[in-house]
């Protein structure tokens, strides 16, 4: 039997989860080293002292990751000039770094040499040491990027099959159920019309519930007609114990706003709040002007509300719609005072008028 704990010590080391990268890295450095020390064997000869290459290899290899490091930034917005200015940056402290490191700290004879003699020769060398170094690790960066872009796609093709599968579902179950209210609203309807009218109200929210998830917007009227069923079904349900108003105003057909924004905030009301309090009913405001919409929801808060049970979830999720439709051009706010759980919306984005041809 292998030992369990060592196998998964060396699954989550570093090295062992990483050693094919490190490898290749290992061959890639060896040819470019072979290739780098021919080139100098060529210019100075066979008295090529090896601590001096040595060094010289610890230098550019540190060279090459620490100019990764600065330079690769996945999230980066940078431009290629600013980009351009860094790496020069880094190529020219870097030359500067290398004579320090040849001639002052570890007084390389052949380097202090070559550094007396001919100031040109040594820093002209080094540069294309240090140039050649800088064109691989652009090399590598591209790759990394491109690595990351793949990676990206890769992730957002495999969210896209996750979404296109629920929507499929979600398109099944609804007909399914449709299909049978319709049944159902057809066989009570003549002996209850009070029932087959709630039916049928619920079918009709139920098909805007489904509908909207293919619209990025809807008119705030549909959205309003939402919420009036939405209350006409809780009515139904508690009778004369809720106690809700609902005050529009303006031309409700004239704008639009991403579906089932206010609704979910309504439900969050009656989710979270009191309802069956008539000093304290739910009170919801919707106004649409030409310049924007104003909603607006006030309810109490239950007395045995708990800190988790909260609509914080709800309210991000709101909140990151809304950016994605309108950026910064919309405010949403929502607080307690006094017992009382406020929320309020106001969109003033020129994206949300209806086309009147």
């Amino acid at each position: 039997m292998p030992n369990t704990e060592l196998l998964d010590t060396l699954q989550s080391n570093w090295i062992y989860k990483n050693y094919k990268t490190i490898l290749i890295h290992l061959g890639l450095w060896l040819f470019y080293y072979v290739i780098d020390f021919s080139f100098v064997i060529a210019i100075r000869g066979s008295n090529q002292d090896l601590f001096e290459y040595s060094a010289n290899v610890l230098f550019m290899t540190s060279y090459f990751y620490i100019a990764i490091y600065l330079l690769y930034n996945p999230k980066s917005t940078q431009s290629l000039v600013f980009s351009a200015l860094i790496l020069v940056a880094i190529l020219f402290s870097s030359l500067a770094a290398k004579c320090v490191y040849d001639v002052y700290l570890l007084k390389i004879p052949i380097a202090i040499e070559t550094f007396q003699k001919n100031k040109f020769s040594y820093f002209g060398l080094e540069l294309w040491r240090l140039t050649t170094c800088t064109f691989y690790a652009i090399a590598y960066l591209t790759y990394l990027r491109s690595l990351q872009d793949q990676k990206i796609i890769q992730e957002t093709e495999r969210k896209l099959l996750l979404t296109e599968i629920a929507f499929l579902k979600a398109q099944i179950n609804p007909h399914f159920l449709f299909n049978t209210l319709n049944f159902v609203f057809e066989d009570v309807s003549t002996i209850s019309p009070k029932s087959g009218d709630t039916i049928l109200k619920l079918a009709e929210m139920m098909r805007y519930s489904v509908q909207s998830t293919k619209l990025d917007f809807a008119p705030v009227i549909n959205e309003a007609e939402a919420i009036d069923r939405y209350i006409y079904l809780q009515r139904k349900r508690f009778g004369e114990r809720m106690y809700v108003d609902f005050h529009k105003q303006g031309n409700l057909s004239k704008k639009e706003i991403p579906p089932l924004i206010m609704l979910s905030l309504v439900e969050n009301a009656f989710k979270y709040g009191v309802f069956y309090d008539a000093e304290n009913p739910i009170e919801i405001f919707l106004e649409v002007t030409e310049s924007e919409i104003v909603f607006s929801c006030k309810n109490k808060i239950r007395d045995n509300f708990k800190e988790t049970e909260t609509n914080a979830v709800g309210i991000t999720n709101i909140r990151r719609r809304l950016e994605i439709s309108y950026k910064n051009n919309f405010e949403l706010e929502n607080w307690i005072d006094n017992k009382n759980y406020f929320v309020h919306l106001r969109v003033f984005s020129k994206k949300m008028s209806l086309s009147l041809n």
